[in-house]
């Protein structure tokens, strides 16, 4: 199962993409990777590299820190859903 700060990434590559109108296939493309790997990370599927994080940041004229805005709330009610599903699985 997927990290919440790997969904939370995702999410927000996705949403910034989308705000200035760039493909999955013009991302990847920039940036020398598929737009199947884009999609795995926007899905949350597979982790974004610290390295390659800084790259979308440069290329989607943000700060590296705009991946992880409203983390704490998000982390926060990932790990209770999993405590919660956790503790079903072990009674």
């Amino acid at each position: 199962m997927p990290h919440p700060v790997d969904i939370l990434a995702g999410a927000r590559l996705r949403t910034r993409r989308k705000e200035i109108g760039i493909s999955q296939a013009a991302l990847g493309l920039s940036s020398g990777i598929t737009f199947q790997q884009i999609q795995k990370y926007e899905n949350g599927a597979n982790r974004i590299s610290l390295s390659r994080l800084s790259e979308f940041a440069i290329m989607l004229k943000v700060p590296i820190s705009y991946f992880f805005e409203a983390l704490p709330e998000r982390i926060e009610r990932r790990l209770k859903q999993r405590r919660k599903r956790d503790r079903r699985a072990n009674v």
